[in-house]
């Protein structure tokens, strides 16, 4: 039966088979087939050769998006670690010389963004860790792609 699913592709003016494949970041791709060459095992060959360019493609993606976490996430933390040092210091110093109401909720609306900001470096960590994780996943994937390849071809 997959001669019937060829029979059915659409062709070009040359009778060739013209196979359609998306791509996610690219318009999509055009590839025309010589109708005489046309196999049973063409159509998934093109599938998963075209899925293991786009896992390349989000491995690559993935590799980026860690490295701008880490740089967030340190960056997050360092700048938390001034403003504690330094701002919460200064004013909760300020509250309890002046004993004033205004100076003591500026300290407390200060504590509380710190650990609001606290909360979403961790978020941002959870997230580097989903990252970390999907890179081995998604080699594996490429790899098992690859290997499928290699065995329809043989």
């Amino acid at each position: 039966m997959p001669d019937e699913k060829a029979r059915h592709m659409p062709k070009n003016l040359s009778g060739d088979r013209v196979f359609f494949v998306k791509k996610t970041m690219h318009p999509p791709m055009h590839v025309a087939i010589p109708a005489t060459s046309v196999k049973s095992n063409a159509i998934p060959m093109l599938s998963i050769t075209h899925t293991s360019f786009i896992l390349d493609e989000m491995y690559a993606l993935n590799l980026q998006y860690y490295k701008e976490l880490s740089m967030y996430i340190i960056a997050g933390r360092k700048r938390l670690e001034e403003v504690r040092a330094n701002d919460v210091e200064t004013l909760r110093q300020k509250a309890a010389a002046s004993g004033n109401a205004e100076d003591a909720q500026a300290y407390n609306d200060l504590v509380n963004m710190c650990d609001r900001f606290e909360k979403k470096l961790h978020d941002l960590e959870l997230s580097r860790t989903v990252s970390l994780q999907m890179g081995p996943q998604t080699r594996m994937l490429q790899n098992n792609d690859v290997m499928m390849v290699e065995k329809i071809q043989s």
